[in-house]
């Protein structure tokens, strides 16, 4: 055994560097080791990684460590779990060495995985799918889709060799890849095109109208329209770029008009996001319009229209539920199709807390209404008849609200409009957050573009904001990461580990409930969307609010 005196005086050894310390603690034995057979490097292999961890400041030498556990423990299968656990910690210390980790890893479960056998191979075949989708979907949001898809194609086999449950789940996530993949062929051949003849007017229009509909990228769009374009094309699609909220009540009405006449020369995936955008424009009109005339009346026809078009296409996109308040207050709730994702995070995702797992497939059974918004000062007084919040305004969200409020909100919104409303358990909430992504945020992998979905402490300048100022995800739903911490239903639990995974209501008791998004006063990393917080039942806080579920018809 490497002994505590050995460890204290390691970080001062004065040598050449990282190599040279090694070969002086452990050359001679690595030598020694070499001719003894495959347990003795299994020993071996638990020893080195023993000092990598012991260690606390040299990076380089715990580095050499965990590549020497590695390598000496896969020489026999006594030492694949110390092979692994050696990658799992390189990941750790040294980030630079992260995707080469992360493969080694792998290779070592894979070894372990084919030489196991009945129920430890189940076991082992859960925890190498497990790795597989996670670096999946790390390429996935690394834009490296070809890589994901090998990966995901390798669990998939995995999956089905195990009689593992996530086969679907799997499946899913290929179609999904691969459907990217092919997205990204059709609009480089729309390039090509404009490219080859940048004065034709129908290449020209159709890389602009496919930016607006299948990729959903208007700010592209607007940067390709010429005045030699019809003159729709040259009036709706610089407003395509704009939030809906920022819409003056006619340019709702024309532009949804347009959206619905263009979805219907629409591929099917630019058809259900043109649709989706006219039924906003619609919804956002009837809000602003409110006169019982022609206008409202062509309005709430069109709305229909596009339902009926979605409806037949077999497309989803956002429907919506409003619930009347009294004195023209209404709260806007979108409806949240059923599916499947995976909850929680990844080992590997940056900033991970060690609540946010083990991550497990979750279905989500039926449909349900969730909140655009998170409930506003003006909801919560024209329910409850009080605004406790400390930073005013009918606009932003409710806050120095309890769990204990939220709860009776809830239920004195049920007797005022008739329809069951209750807080989202905490698998709806992520769900909803993810809105189809596997990313650490709903909108991609990384902080930068934060700051347009999410108030946070970089941004907030110490506040609470109005709701739906930042850009929705793409489900329609407006701070789900920040602004306000957001109550879930649950008892909180430190782990995942005796979860369901078919709708989820957490633990049966518990002393605090999940909070969940982050807000205006927390870094970034807490709103990213697997991110889990708590508050016990009565406790109130300037940073946390909620939004409402009611069950979807």
């Amino acid at each position: 055994m490497l002994g505590a005196g050995v460890v204290l005086c390691l970080a001062s050894w004065a040598m050449a560097g990282a190599e040279a310390d090694y070969q002086a603690l452990f050359g001679e034995e690595e030598k020694a080791v070499v001719g003894k057979g495959p347990r003795a490097s299994a020993e071996f292999a638990g020893k080195v990684l023993q000092a990598a961890k012991a260690l606390d400041k040299d990076k380089g030498l715990q580095a050499i460590l965990c590549e020497k556990a590695y390598e000496f423990g896969m020489k026999d299968s006594a030492g694949y779990g110390t092979a692994i656990d050696a990658m799992k910690f390189l990941a750790q210390v040294a980030p630079e060495k992260k995707g080469q980790a992360q493969e080694k890893l792998i290779e070592a479960s894979q070894v372990r995985y084919a030489k196991s056998a009945g129920a430890e191979r189940r076991t082992l075949g859960e925890e190498l799918i497990g790795l597989l989708v996670a670096g999946g979907d790390e390429r996935a949001g690394l834009k490296k889709p070809m890589e994901a898809i090998s990966l995901y194609r390798k669990a998939l086999d995995v999956a089905t060799g195990a009689g593992s449950g996530r086969v679907g789940e799997i499946t899913d996530r290929i179609k999904q890849t691969t459907a990217g993949v092919e997205a990204e062929a059709r609009l480089t051949g729309l390039k090509n095109k404009l490219k080859e003849n940048p004065k034709s007017v129908a290449a020209r229009t159709n890389l602009i109208l496919a930016y607006l509909g299948e990729f959903d990228n208007p700010a592209e769009a607007v940067k390709l329209v010429t005045d030699d374009l019809d003159e729709k094309v040259r009036t709706y699609v610089p407003l395509s770029a704009k939030p809906v909220s920022d819409l003056a009540e006619g340019a709702c009405l024309e532009l949804a008009t347009w959206y619905a006449d263009v979805a219907e020369k629409a591929s099917p995936a630019g058809k259900g996001v043109l649709l989706g955008k006219s039924n906003a424009c619609c919804e956002r009109f009837l809000e602003l319009h409110t006169d019982q005339d022609v206008a409202r009346l062509k309005g709430t026809m069109l709305l229909e229209k596009v339902a009926k078009a979605g409806e037949k296409a077999g497309l989803e996109f956002a429907r919506w539920v409003r619930l009347d308040l009294g004195k023209g207050v209404v709260l806007k709730l979108v409806v949240i199709p059923a599916g499947k994702f995976t909850m929680g995070s990844p080992e590997s995702e940056k900033d991970r807390g060690v609540s946010e797992g083990p991550p497990r497939a979750v279905t989500i059974s039926k449909a349900f209404c969730l909140g655009v918004y998170e409930v506003t000062q003006e909801q919560y007084e024209a329910v409850m008849g009080a605004n406790p919040s400390a930073f005013k305004g009918a606009k932003n969200p409710a806050e120095q609200v309890s769990w204990d409020d939220a709860v009776e909100f809830c239920k004195k919104l049920s007797a005022k409009t008739g329809k069951a409303a209750r807080l989202p358990t905490e698998a709806q909430w992520e769900y909803a957050c993810r809105a189809g992504g596997r990313t650490r945020f709903g909108f991609g992998e990384t902080d930068a573009a934060l700051g347009e979905y999410a108030w946070c402490n970089t941004n907030s300048g110490g506040t609470t904001h109005p709701v739906g100022q930042k850009k929705p995800n793409a489900w329609g739903l407006y701070d789900m990461h920040g602004n306000v911490w957001e109550w879930c239903s649950d008892w909180y639990e430190e782990s995942y580990a005796n979860a369901g995974t078919r709708d989820p209501q957490g633990v049966a008791s518990g002393t605090r409930r999940v909070l969940r998004g982050g807000c205006w006063g927390f870094y970034p990393q807490y709103c990213r969307s697997a991110c889990r917080s708590w508050g016990t039942p009565p406790s109130r806080a300037a940073f946390c609010g909620f939004r409402v579920v009611v069950d979807a018809k």
